[in-house]
């Protein structure tokens, strides 16, 4: 595999015009012929350079010695994200729920549906429209009711927590 070098000789470019055409400065370059860490960008942006002057497809990862920083995509976190939070519920499952006597299990269910559904929707509430978010919470909200967790509320919230339900339940789309 060819190494930045042996790309930069082929093309016939000084370190100074390879840093040039790969739109970088030349310290950055530098780093690249020292085998610092840079970039994806940076290293794509070296690739491009040469694959244009060579007028064939070379990728990054078609560089030899050429040091790249290991960066997720965020595509990559948010499924990280989401695995945790899954992950986490089955060990609630599996290390307290199912340790529990066959008569407590529902209600332990119960709390590690709900948060395993909250821990969703705080991660990705970017994907979701603040109507969303709060119809969520409004589901949420009433099935806390139906077993009793809403202890903690007051009258009026409760009240209207249930308006706002039977608002959405009777909404015709």
């Amino acid at each position: 595999m060819p190494t930045i070098e042996d790309y930069r000789l082929q093309c016939g470019w000084s370190k100074n015009e390879m840093a040039r055409r790969a739109n970088m400065d030349f310290n950055t370059l530098q780093k690249i012929f020292n085998g610092e860490i840079v970039t994806i960008a940076t290293a794509k942006k070296l690739a491009v350079a040469i694959s244009k002057e060579l007028e064939q497809t070379v990728r990054f990862q078609d560089i030899e010695g050429l040091n790249v920083k290991n960066e997720t995509t965020y595509e990559e976190r948010r499924d990280e994200r989401f695995f945790a939070a899954t992950q986490a519920a089955l060990k609630d499952i599996h290390e307290r729920a199912m340790q529990l006597p066959q008569d407590q299990r529902y209600a332990a269910a119960y709390g590690i549906l709900i948060g395993y559904v909250r821990s969703l929707t705080v991660n990705f509430a970017e994907h979701f429209s603040p109507e969303q978010i709060a119809e969520i919470g409004i589901v949420l909200g009433q099935l806390d009711r139906v077993v009793g967790e809403d202890q903690h509320l007051d009258e009026k919230i409760k009240a209207k927590q249930d308006q706002l339900a039977w608002v959405l339940r009777e909404t015709e789309e």
